[in-house]
């Protein structure tokens, strides 16, 4: 008979290296040089909707509040001679920095008069002290901003957008410095969070994904016993992560923290699938092909499940395109497109490194994998009824514990474990409760920059409804009437309305947003303004969108869950085999969404995300299975019986080694400092070793009984 030619020789494999090296490396280049970070949640909802709808109207008028500033002011006493004049000559050298358009502080806090209370003439004869406990007293506004022990106060400063926000931040960083003496000053807050995430994605691209990779491979050296697994499986997943991030750079797609899991996504899938088609490989060198046949035959015989799991996991990112958000399409178009370079990279390159570290067939080459995971899985497939019986029981269990699950949004999903931001925050809101801002929009009734004593009657009404009687807007009339910076942000660019600020707590659970916004909304009912007035807002918006987008996830899933079959039907062929490997693929994801239910954790963005592409990867193991049996059926006169046989002492080894594989990546990088990264390699860790449970177990007993149907 004659061979098949083997992979391409003399020059043309020289010119194929070259070309991944050189693509490589202008990959590297583009991606250090133009790849951005964007951390701004609102891109994560959907446009159009209500509330979406109302936040961006809300940031076309008013100017961007959601780029806020927020400066923690803290003493001993603020009420101290020494930190009062502090305080006093920070607000002043803020108000004077170019960078800063205004300045919102306890300073600003009005009277009925409309006058600065702290300036007013029964409060200047007054200790600083007496001043601030009097302020406290005499307005709701101000226990929003002034700690009850006096050390704390909020500083709310509203930047010169037109500037760069390094040139921004650099400048408030200086005024801030200049401060010191008996006050500290923090900047904690909207924006501040999102430079927080930035850098925890840049160290996690610098760290943990180099670690994750790092450990995959040393896992696959020691189970092929040999540092040459270490160059041949790790050739392909860098290629295809450099390639990637390359072409997002290129684009101009901004990195989100989303998209972060793409790179643990690659680098476990590409190692996993660079093992199957190495032992492959040396398995037909351990029949003593020469180095060319056995490439070939090693790679034409796992290729095509390759291709599969590739295409099964990048259908499971696709699947979350139903959302239509901007931020999850980013991420569906990176996932797939990174996938598929895996699949483009390890086609080019297996056969030129497996031929560098092989110079000859000589030798015994080592599979990788235990013996003992085969003796069980034989064992169980001796007993085939029990192990149905178990698949039906377990399906069923896992069906009701979901049934179970919350839904829900946390803001601080995205930022870093142990951060000193997320420290200072938990700090400040047991002291003031106002590092987030939410806001009641006031219609107005002429249409003019200007405040009539209509409008002004209107704000005072509001005032009075959310902050309580004698409230005031933290601005007077004259001020409004001179059109500056500060008044920009709270009246509209076209004198439509106005917007009164509520402050609240930033790191809340979603619920508590939505409660202390519909008690607004009641209080305005109840004063008859609600006809006139809407409440928005940055968390307020993401706290009513994202668990609805969390919902529409499960359609997403459900999706994953038609195309994966689809695919599996056209590998081998039959209907029946699909839905017997789709019970053991939806085993692992519903036992990971009921660890979620057993530890009372929510079911967030991540992890809804996380259990649609973790369906993706739990499929691998099957399909690899299911192409060793439709290897085996293509011999004559063998029975459904003897193919799985086959494929169990085949396919066990590669895939337990696979599975330690993923377990290894996605442990490493679960240790992660942004949550959103570690929840979603905790669950795929889960699902993965489910997975490996259920196609040993469950998976051989299922094939046989609905191939006879």
């Amino acid at each position: 008979m004659a061979k098949r030619p083997g992979p391409r020789a003399g020059p043309a494999r020289w010119i194929v290296a070259a070309l991944l090296l050189i693509s490589a490396a202008l990959a590297a280049y583009t991606a250090s040089a133009w790849l951005y970070i964007e951390t701004d949640a609102s891109k994560t909802v959907r446009g159009g909707s209500p509330a979406f709808t109302r936040f961006t109207d809300l940031e076309d008028r008013f100017g961007m509040p959601s780029e806020d500033e927020v400066l923690v002011v803290s003493a001993a006493d603020l009420g101290s001679a020494d930190a009062f004049l502090a305080l006093e000559d920070l607000v002043v050298e803020l108000q004077l920095s170019p960078s800063v358009r205004g300045v919102i502080s306890i300073f600003s806090i009005t009277g009925p008069d409309g006058a600065p209370l702290l300036a007013a003439p029964d409060y200047t004869d007054l200790e600083p002290g007496e001043r601030l406990d009097r302020l406290r007293a005499e307005s709701a506004i101000a226990q929003r901003f002034l700690a009850e022990d006096r050390g704390t106060t909020l500083v709310l400063v509203l930047p010169d957008l037109a500037l760069a926000e390094p040139q921004r931040i650099t400048e408030l960083n200086d005024v801030i410095e200049i401060a010191g003496g008996p006050i500290e000053v923090q900047l904690l807050g909207l924006p501040a969070l999102n430079r927080e995430v930035s850098a925890a994605i840049v160290s996690d691209l610098a760290f943990f994904v180099p670690l994750g990779a790092v450990l995959c491979l040393l896992v696959a050296a020691l189970l092929f016993r040999s540092p040459r697994a270490l160059v041949v499986c790790a050739v392909a997943p860098a290629l295809s992560i450099t390639w990637t991030v390359g072409i997002v750079a290129l684009t101009g797609t901004a990195f989100t923290p989303m998209v972060t899991l793409v790179p643990v996504v690659i680098i476990t899938l590409g190692i996993a699938d660079s093992v199957h088609v190495y032992h492959a490989i040396l398995a037909r060198l351990n029949e003593r092909q020469d180095l060319s046949a056995a490439i070939a035959t090693g790679m034409r015989e796992t290729m095509p499940a390759v291709a599969v799991t590739s295409g099964t996991t990048a259908a499971a990112f696709l699947s979350v395109l139903v959302v239509g958000s901007e931020t999850l399409r980013t991420l569906a178009w990176v996932g797939s497109l990174g996938l598929f370079l895996t699949f483009v990279a390890l086609n080019l390159s297996m056969p030129l490194i497996v031929r560098a570290m092989h110079r000859s067939n000589g030798g015994t080459h080592v599979d990788p994998g235990v013996s003992a995971a085969e003796n069980v899985a034989f064992a169980l497939f001796a007993r085939p009824r029990l192990m149905r019986s178990i698949a039906a029981g377990l399906l069923g269990l896992l069906l009701i514990v979901q049934t179970f699950t919350e839904r829900g949004f946390d803001v601080m999903e995205f930022v870093p474990h142990r951060s000193e931001f997320r420290a200072a925050l938990d700090q400040l809101e047991a002291a003031v409760p106002g590092s987030n801002q939410s806001y009641v929009v006031i219609e107005g009734t002429d249409g003019t920059p200007t405040l009539s004593d209509a409008e002004a009657d209107r704000i005072g009404a509001v005032a009075e409804a959310v902050f309580g009687e004698g409230a005031a807007f933290p601005l007077d009339a004259a001020q409004m009437e001179t059109s500056d910076a500060l008044t920009a942000r709270f009246v509209a660019r076209d004198g439509s309305g106005f917007a009164l600020p509520v402050p609240g707590p930033l790191s809340v659970d979603w619920r508590e947003t939505l409660a202390r916004s519909t008690e607004i909304e009641a209080s305005l009912d109840a004063a008859g303004l609600s006809d006139v007035t809407h409440v928005t807002g940055y968390t307020h918006m993401l706290s009513i969108e994202l668990p609805m987008i969390v919902s529409q996830l499960r359609t997403a899933f459900y999706l994953a869950v038609g195309i994966i079959t689809l695919a599996t039907i056209i590998l081998m062929r039959s209907v029946m085999l699909a839905i017997a490997a789709l019970i053991p693929n939806i085993i692992p994801i519903l036992g990971a969404e009921a660890w979620l239910v057993l530890t009372g954790a929510t079911l967030t963005l991540v992890e809804a995300v996380a259990l649609t592409i973790a369906f993706g990867i739990a499929v691998d193991d099957t399909t690899h299975i299911l192409n060793r049996i439709r290897l085996a059926m293509r011999r004559a006169g063998t029975s459904v019986n003897e193919a799985v046989v086959q494929a169990l002492r085949e396919a066990t080894r590669p895939i337990v080694a696979t599975s330690l594989i993923l377990l290894a990546g996605f442990g490493a990088a679960s240790l992660s400092t942004l949550p959103s990264v570690s929840s979603f390699c905790q669950l795929a860790a889960i699902a993965t070793a489910l997975a490996l449970l259920a196609d040993l177990a469950l998976l051989p007993s299922l094939v046989t009984a609905f191939w006879r149907r």
